[in-house]
């Protein structure tokens, strides 16, 4: 399967060269903002709305719902939020997510009333229903299911235009943390189990070994983040307007993480597809690179 994925995306990719101009069917837009409480909890109070303003029918891979990214209420008042997201969950006619655990895609479906098309966890994470549940709490789950989950995206197959704001919630620039605990109590012997609770953050993102599907997180293009020591052996970013794969590695590693950590909106947000040689973590604070949070050391003599 993952030989297949693999031809498929470098037979897309083969015809353009980073070189070229990447020309959108969308426009992007990246909107940071400022909540002093979030400070409390990671690394910076400043979060990230991203708007996707898709123009024409096509195919777009924006931020997964197994990911940090959450869909923004757009500014509306509560009163307005049905009409909202009904134009937001309706507007994409096919949709489907991709397992970096099995390297398959998997094609959700629509549930009666206002909702997105689902895709099923068990498959993403090729888990029962009953670990998955249970597994959110636990700092196990976290690292090893989740992380590799938290910048994923999605494919969606849009037929009409639609604008959709995602959030970057500022308290999720973090690693992996505990949240406190939870009570949950057995419906059949009234017995009750209290549990730590575990959350990963943006800095816990982990890629798996051979083929990801993601959205660059935009948050990633501003303040002191890099990529981190992951072995990139193909990256290739997803031109929605001519609806083909683009090589993102022109020269060297060093080159695409400076493109990539730039400070500018050109590559935020865009759906990407990156080989890695083994399971590694995609993304660090500076102080977390090793050389990067000291300056070198005196001579021996």
């Amino acid at each position: 399967m993952e030989n297949k994925i693999e031809r498929i995306i470098l037979s897309a990719a083969l015809i353009l060269l980073f070189s070229a101009v990447i020309s959108s069917a969308y426009t992007f837009s990246t909107t940071n903002y400022v909540n002093e409480v979030a400070e409390n909890y990671g690394v910076t109070k400043t979060g990230y709305y991203v708007t996707y303003d898709i123009k024409r029918a096509g195919w777009y891979l924006l931020p997964a719902l197994s990911s940090l990214a959450t869909i923004s209420d757009g500014g509306y008042e509560p009163e307005d939020y049905a009409d909202y997201f009904k134009n937001i969950y309706y507007a994409d006619s096919y949709k489907y997510t991709f397992s970096p655990f099995t390297k398959k895609y998997i094609k959700c479906t629509r549930f009666p009333n206002i909702n997105p098309l689902y895709c099923p966890e068990e498959e993403i994470y090729n888990l029962p229903d009953k670990d998955i549940q249970e597994g959110w709490n636990s700092e196990e789950f976290m690292n090893d299911y989740f992380a590799y989950t938290a910048i994923s995206a999605d494919w969606h197959y849009y037929t009409k235009p639609v604008k959709v704001i995602y959030t970057y919630w500022p308290g999720r620039f973090y690693d992996i943390k505990n949240t406190g605990t939870s009570t949950t109590i057995n419906e059949n012997t009234g017995e009750s189990k209290t549990t730590d609770v575990y959350q990963i953050g943006f800095f816990g993102a982990k890629l798996k070994s051979g083929w990801n599907i993601i959205s660059f997180p935009s948050y990633a293009a501003f303040g002191d983040i890099t990529i981190g020591e992951c072995n990139i052996l193909r990256i290739y970013g997803w031109d929605d307007e001519n609806q083909n794969w683009i090589n993102l590695i022109e020269n060297s590693r060093e080159e695409l993480v400076e493109k990539l950590t730039s400070g500018r909106d050109d590559y935020s947000g865009m759906g990407m597809a990156i080989k890695v040689s083994e399971d590694c973590t995609f993304l660090k604070k500076i102080g977390d690179i090793p050389g990067k949070n000291a300056p070198p050391a005196l001579p021996n003599n």
